[in-house]
Parts: C-alpha cells; sequence; structure tokens
C-alpha cells in the first residue's frame, strides 16, 4: 500500500472525523434516548449481561473502525487532487491528455525533431502518438517550429537525421491549442537524455514560457521527463519528476490570472507508481 496505517495525515485527518463522531455521540446521549434503546434492542439477542455489555461496545466502536478504514482506502486508492500553489489552481488526475480542454504540452527533443520512425522519436512515446495524430498537419507544425521567434535558439549542430537547429531547453511553440516544447538533449545516438539539474532548470523556463503565451487560457501538461529513461545515469521514479513538477512551479512565484487552471495528467500505467495521498499531505493548505 502507497499510505501506511499510521500516516501522520491520515491520523490527523481521522482525528477530525473521530470529533464529529464524538459530538454526535455526545449529543444523542444528552438529548434522545438511543443509548436505552441499543441496550433494550442488545437485551433482547442477549441474555448474558456481560456478553450485551461486550456488544454494546462493538456497535459504538464500529463507526471509529469502519471511517478509518474508509480513510486508509480511500487515501491509497486516490486518483484525483486538487491544490493551491501561488495562488493558482493545480489538478493532478490520472486521465487522458488528449481529451482534455486547454493548451496541452507535447514535449519535443531539443531540436524540435518530427520524425516519427522509432530511431528519432519513438511511437509509443507522448510526442510519437501526438505527431502520428498531426500527420495531416506536419507541414503546418514544421512551419510553426521554424517560423517562430528565434531568441531561444541556441545554435546549429551536424547531425546525420533530423533538424539541425538546437533550441533552449523549456522553449516552447505554440500549434493551435498545444504547446510544443523543447525538453531533452539527444546524445550521438539520438537517445533522449536529461541531468537533474538540466531537468529542474527546464521546468523554470517552462513556466516561464508559459506566462509569456497562455494568453489567460488553462495550461494541460503531462508528468514531463517520464519517457526519459537517462537521468545522469540514474532511473528515476515518476513520483520524483511530480514533486520536482510541482516544486519548480512553486519557486516560479509566478502568478497567472485569477481563474487561470493547470491540470497534471497522469498516464494510469504508472497509477502504482504515485502516491497522491503524500503530495495532498505536502503541499496541503498552501
Amino acid at each position: 500500500m502507497k499510505v501506511s496505517l499510521l500516516n501522520k495525515f491520515l491520523l490527523k485527518e481521522y482525528a477530525s472525523y473521530m470529533f464529529g463522531i464524538m459530538t454526535l455521540y455526545g449529543f444523542a446521549s444528552c438529548f434522545t434516548k438511543v443509548h436505552e434503546f441499543v441496550f433494550r434492542l442488545v437485551e433482547l439477542f442477549c441474555k448474558e449481561e456481560y456478553f450485551c455489555f461486550c456488544i454494546v461496545i462493538f456497535i459504538y466502536i464500529l463507526p471509529f473502525v469502519v471511517v478509518f478504514f474508509y480513510l486508509w482506502i480511500r487515501a491509497n486508492m486516490l486518483k484525483h487532487i486538487e491544490l493551491n500553489i501561488n495562488n493558482t489552481k493545480i489538478v493532478i488526475k490520472f486521465g487522458d491528455l488528449f481529451a482534455e480542454n486547454g493548451l496541452k504540452t507535447i514535449t519535443f527533443n531539443e531540436f524540435f525533431d518530427t520524425q516519427v520512425d522509432d530511431v528519432l522519436i519513438s511511437s509509443r512515446t507522448l510526442n510519437g502518438i501526438f505527431l502520428n495524430k498531426q500527420k495531416e498537419h506536419i507541414v503546418e507544425i514544421e512551419k510553426v517550429i521554424s517560423d517562430n521567434e528565434n531568441f531561444n535558439i541556441i545554435d546549429e549542430a551536424k547531425r546525420e537525421q533530423g533538424k539541425n537547429v538546437r533550441y533552449k531547453l523549456g522553449s516552447i511553440k505554440r500549434y493551435k491549442d498545444y504547446f510544443l516544447v523543447a525538453f531533452s538533449k539527444f546524445d550521438d545516438k539520438n537517445r533522449a537524455y536529461l541531468s537533474l539539474s538540466n531537468y529542474f532548470a527546464c521546468l523554470m523556463k517552462y513556466w516561464s514560457e508559459v506566462n509569456r503565451v497562455y494568453n489567460g487560457e488553462n495550461v494541460v501538461l503531462p508528468l514531463m521527463g517520464s519517457g526519459i529513461t537517462r537521468f545522469d545515469n540514474k532511473s528515476v521514479e515518476p513520483q520524483f519528476l511530480l514533486e520536482a513538477i510541482l516544486n519548480s512551479f512553486k519557486y516560479s512565484n509566478l502568478s497567472f490570472s485569477q481563474d487561470f487552471c493547470i491540470t497534471l495528467v497522469l498516464s494510469e500505467n504508472i497509477d502504482r507508481k504515485i502516491n497522491l495521498y503524500s503530495i495532498k499531505e505536502r503541499y496541503y493548505g498552501l
């Protein structure tokens, strides 16, 4: 289980429910004859005074036990949470990014390659799925990439395959209701990689770019970086990436319009690796 029985936030939440149940019991004992009714009902089925007492105690304790295990199971099965960071609403949920309304973020490599051949771009990645969905509009996408402002260009590289113009990580190109983002470096074998320091810097640049071009529209993003298997030659857990995205937004200190919402859409296949309850615990009330 993702959330332990002794989780501090869980116990704190349970304490508030427990207070409510005890208040209800107190009200019932002061203003109603519910206790007398319970005892008489138990006596109909049990003649032994000791067993009657045990059954009554069980009846009164049962709600506390049921509520606790309900909260614990709900915490482990959490699929949707809402946070407030920097006075901005952030929704985290599992689902399909393409089904969401808003400016959907699609991560590219630093060259904004569009060739889905399972060499430069894998057809199984979000990048590859997006480009395959937009096959009939590739020329238009290429034009958006090449025609946009060039202040994010770093240099031109000599490559046997793909584009040559290299962009700063975190740079955004807007295509219809999509944000195309330069989000990974490529080695000489066309393998995506990123250092953890570059990853965080990339996220900070991304938020700055979002602030520049979002135009009041809500933004939707995936678990950025989840398709990169080489982070300083170490594997990185999805939970770490999720917390890094939230931390980067917190530290950006950016302020968006009051009704603006960021939706972070997670893939169902990483459900077991994501603990939304711990995220809620960490950012609750911010």
